[in-house]
């Protein structure tokens, strides 16, 4: 299933810094790339550690399930493609980013060089997207091999999470709307890959999950745009005097499908703030999106990414 990790260090930290206890982690968002934050920062509490030797990244957290999860990742492959790919195309790499924790990403100065972790099926067609995009509204995908990619470095590469709620807001629209393309193959819809998702949070004991089938019976999930897949705050990074995405898992889907993860994004957003989430929406709304679908989506994929949430979710259904 989808996971989340937080851990010390800033956006360009080492992988020294990732050696460092992990401040947050949580069974939640596809990312493994978010937000970094300091071990005293009263906002936080420490439920969870992880270490990272050789590459390694172990995780041990408890879940909203009050159930401890264990999850290992083993990078060292994708170091070693990393390190072959970079003598032959004559790059001289850096350290790794200290928040890429799902694949390999090392800076070689103006570009990112990002072989991902074997076992990542989500982002199996990152390449073919970043490729579609051709740098609008995403970085710039410059060369591929198998799965090891080049991409331009967002620079100074701040996230959306810096900006006030409402102009971070606009700015998802438009990038969203920019990403959204009517496309096919080789892109695969998403539809089929939710209901083992949601069999996968029903046993480790998701209160969503119920609701969640209902209302996916009830959408028929459509197949008609190609999404991000992983849209939120910490993969919209600024680059020059724009914001651009990273980190897509594209599928196949209701554009509907991106926005549940902005909205219970940046991070420390435990939504809350019930106006705030409906600020969001209407501004999806207004680009012409679906508000019902929008609302259906987010308990279909909190389910399993957000399951400590579902107050909060579900009262998203509710009549106003």
């Amino acid at each position: 299933m989808p996971w989340e990790v937080f851990v010390r260090g800033g956006k360009n930290a080492t992988d020294q810094a990732r050696r460092s206890w992990v401040d947050v982690a949580v069974r939640a968002d596809e990312t493994g790339r978010n937000r970094a934050h300091p071990s005293h920062d009263p906002r936080c509490t420490r439920i969870a550690t992880a270490t990272r030797r050789r590459h390694c990244v172990y995780i041990v957290c408890e879940s909203a399930m009050k159930r401890p999860i264990e999850q290992r990742f083993d990078l060292s492959a994708a170091k070693a493609t990393a390190l072959k790919v970079a003598r032959e195309w004559g790059l001289e790499v850096g350290e790794p980013f200290a928040l890429s924790n799902v694949s390999y990403v090392s800076p070689a100065g103006d570009v990112v060089l990002k072989v991902p972790w074997e076992g990542d099926t989500e982002s199996l067609h990152e390449a073919d997207a970043l490729e579609l995009w051709d740098g609008d509204g995403a970085v710039r995908l410059l060369r591929r091999s198998g799965r090891a990619l080049l991409e331009e470095r967002a620079v100074p590469g701040d996230d959306l999470s810096v900006l006030p709620d409402d102009e971070a807001t606009a700015i998802a629209v438009d990038v969203a709307s920019r990403l959204w393309r009517r496309v096919g193959s080789p892109f695969r819809p998403v539809a089929p890959e939710v209901p083992r998702w949601l069999d996968a949070a029903e046993r480790e004991g998701s209160e969503l999950v119920p609701l969640a089938r209902e209302l996916l019976v009830e959408l028929v999930p459509r197949a008609d745009w190609l999404v991000h897949g992983d849209f939120h705050h910490h993969n919209l990074l600024r680059h020059r005097d724009r914001f651009v995405a990273i980190d897509p898992k594209p599928y196949l889907a209701d554009r509907e499908y991106d926005i549940p993860s902005f909205l219970w994004n940046p991070w420390d957003n435990g939504m809350d703030d019930s106006d705030q989430t409906e600020r969001r929406i209407a501004a999806f709304v207004a680009a012409g999106l679906d508000d019902f679908r929008i609302r259906a989506w987010t308990v279909i994929r909190g389910a399993y990414l957000r399951p400590g949430c579902a107050e909060q979710i579900r009262a998203l259904l509710k009549p106003s």
